[in-house]
């Protein structure tokens, strides 16, 4: 049995909560447990959820797989100083540069959409990991830094709910 971080009720299936996201299971003998089912919370039975489910609600949610692995790659390749890759990415070894025009055309039209707290979020959390990979990675407060800003913008679209 597991319970759901999401709502909270015990959840008979392993590994899924209500959103199809993997959660640690409970053992039922464990003292947690036991509390949650004391306190009668509902116990709800739930099916697994397809994948292709999952990946077309994903899809909606944050875009083309495709078009998120070449942004993630990309910033990752920044990150980690290699240019090879970052070339690579902006043109690919056929010389097409159709994705990668299409996906920063694309960038540049989201950008426009973000609201003022979350493009300075988005610039401030660039700025704290370029200044860990640039100096001290072990001075804890850039690390607070980014889950503050990141927090700030949660903690105003969860308010907008």
């Amino acid at each position: 049995m597991m319970m759901c971080s999401i709502c909270g009720k015990v959840h008979r299936i392993v590994g899924l909560d209500c959103a199809g996201e993997p959660m640690p299971s409970f053992d039922p003998q464990e003292s947690a447990v036991q509390a949650i089912l004391a306190e009668g919370l509902p116990i709800v039975e739930t099916e697994p959820v397809s994948i292709q489910t999952i990946l077309t609600e994903r899809g909606a949610r944050y875009g083309e797989f495709i078009d998120h692995a070449f942004i993630a790659q990309l910033l990752k390749a920044v990150m980690c100083g290699d240019l090879g890759t970052v070339g690579f990415l902006l043109l690919n070894p056929a010389g097409d540069t159709i994705q990668a025009e299409r996906v920063m055309k694309a960038l540049k039209e989201k950008w426009q959409t973000l609201a003022p707290d979350q493009r300075e979020a988005l610039d401030m959390n660039a700025h704290k990991v370029a200044r860990i990979l640039n100096g001290d990675p072990d001075y804890s407060d850039s690390w607070r830094d980014i889950a503050g800003y990141a927090t700030l913008v949660a903690d105003r679209l969860d308010k907008q709910v």
